[in-house]
């Protein structure tokens, strides 16, 4: 689940870069780049800006959420000792080395 949440979050993450970088609302930005006005015509002139609102919208939201839940993911997932803490203590009772090693 974790590992698809994560796939599903990069997909986001670059939807939401490339949605963004065709907004031509602030300037031409990248919408130049690509033929200008080549998405106007495709969608008619007067739904372009309003879709791409839209969509920039519901992408961070998206984000947003996939974000939390990932993070609340990675905070349930860890224990308080990590894998290597846990290989080091199996290996001090198996050689029944001391806890706390000697100071000198």
């Amino acid at each position: 689940m974790y590992i698809f949440l994560l796939i599903l979050f990069i997909i986001v993450c670059i939807l939401l870069i490339g949605i963004i970088l065709i907004q031509h609302r602030t300037g031409a930005g990248m919408a130049s780049v690509f033929g200008g006005g080549g998405a106007e015509t495709l969608f008619g002139s007067s739904s372009v800006a309003p879709l791409i609102t839209k969509t920039t919208s519901i992408l961070i939201g998206l984000f947003l959420f996939l974000s939390l839940v990932l993070v609340l993911m990675t905070r349930a997932q860890k224990t308080s000792t990590s894998g290597l803490e846990t290989e080091i203590e199996k290996l001090r009772k198996e050689l029944k080395l001391p806890v706390k090693p000697l100071e000198e």
